[in-house]
């Protein structure tokens, strides 16, 4: 194998491939990706045996051939070349050879290799089921609710983000159980799909994520009926994402998110995230801030017994004039008004213990719940 490639294009190439592989596996050559040479790109592939990756770049192929690589190693190595050089790969006496084209650049890297035999087969799905939705939007509504899943292992269900589409609309939502995030937006006219519900990997979502970046379509394959998917294909312009589901029902999202709210009030959406962001020095591990609303104020306080108190204000429209201190978490708060992309916030509740809804004043497609916490008073 011997060729010629853009630095900047390989970098990026293998910055993709690199996502998927884990920094723990029960399988050693998991630590690799695969290079190989096809008519006039390279193409790069990594698993982690749950998704893969495959993507490619221009180059110039003087020898065709395949091997396989420690990822981070490579990585590391194509970084430390100039971003204005071209990276030269080769295979020497069982050595992939990588040297720059630059004259003036003297540095030369043996690196070990792998035979391609040992590695997982890493393939695009053929079926002729399939949907798109535009790169920028699916990022962009992705972003909206991902941070909510949960990092525990315990309900791996819960570990991705739901998506759920029909001929009306795509839907998204993630949850951990003391928070939830809800977005949905209109199907293109163009669109044609029966009912698809499945739950994308949070490993999937941080591979996915950075290869969403044109104004081009995603097309999204699948295998298996709507309701029994096996397998999931992203194909974007920067490359390809097959990845299985997480099985498992996801809650019924719709029981959980406040039909109405007894009480509203509407605040200035950066006020209030100014406001939490000074409070929440003093919010502790627990990350507690009570909230006590008046008429026409909202008084946010944070003790933390080893280092003292916090106290802030914020302007309200209190809708209905009701009056009431309810204890939250300031992380989730922070996290899910930060989200919103409006100037004003619509927070929703009916009592103490009931669940928190955050909307924009204008926009109720986008909706997050976040659980009060218990009142230390109360305990």
């Amino acid at each position: 194998m011997k060729l010629q490639i853009d630095k900047n294009e390989l970098l990026r190439i293998i910055t993709y491939a690199n996502n998927v592989i884990l920094n723990k596996v029960s399988i050693s050559i998991l630590l690799n990706i695969i290079l190989e040479t096809q008519k006039d790109s390279l193409c790069v592939k990594g698993t982690d045996l749950k998704a893969g990756v495959i993507t490619n770049s221009p180059a110039y192929i003087e020898k065709e051939g395949s091997i396989c690589v420690n990822s981070k190693k490579f990585l590391d190595i194509i970084k430390s070349f100039d971003s204005q050089s071209n990276v030269v790969l080769e295979v020497i006496d069982s050595k992939l050879v990588i040297t720059s084209d630059n004259p003036e650049i003297h540095t030369k890297f043996n690196l070990n290799y792998l035979s391609v035999n040992d590695y997982p087969k890493v393939e695009s799905i053929k079926s002729d089921k399939s949907f798109y939705i535009n790169e920028i939007l699916l990022k962009n509504l992705l972003l909206k609710v991902e941070y909510c899943k949960s990092l525990e292992g315990e309900r791996h269900f819960l570990n991705g983000v739901y998506f759920s589409i029909d001929e009306k609309y795509s839907r998204f939502v993630s949850t951990d159980g003391r928070r939830l995030s809800y977005i949905d937006n209109v199907v293109d006219e163009g669109v044609s799909i029966d009912n698809f519900n499945e739950i994308i990997p949070g490993n999937t979502l941080k591979v996915l994520l950075p290869m969403l970046n044109s104004d081009e379509d995603c097309i999204i394959q699948y295998k298996g009926d709507y309701d029994n998917v096996s397998q999931v294909s992203f194909k974007t312009q920067s490359g390809e994402i097959v990845s299985n589901m997480l099985e498992g029902k996801f809650p019924r999202y719709n029981q959980v998110i406040p039909k109405s709210a007894e009480h509203e009030i509407v605040c200035n959406r950066l006020d209030l995230l100014r406001a939490i962001g000074r409070v929440r020095n003093f919010a502790g591990k627990t990350f507690q801030v009570h909230l006590s609303i008046t008429k026409d104020k909202m008084i946010i306080y944070s003790e933390d017994v080893d280092s003292g108190n916090a106290r802030d204000i914020v302007d309200i429209k209190n809708v209905d004039g009701n009056e009431i201190e309810i204890s939250i978490n300031c992380e989730f708060m922070y996290q899910s008004v930060n989200r919103i992309d409006e100037n004003d916030i619509t927070i929703g509740y009916s009592k103490v213990d009931s669940p928190i809804l955050i909307t924009g004043v204008d926009n109720d497609s986008y909706k997050n719940v976040i659980m009060p916490m218990k009142q230390e008073c109360d305990e």
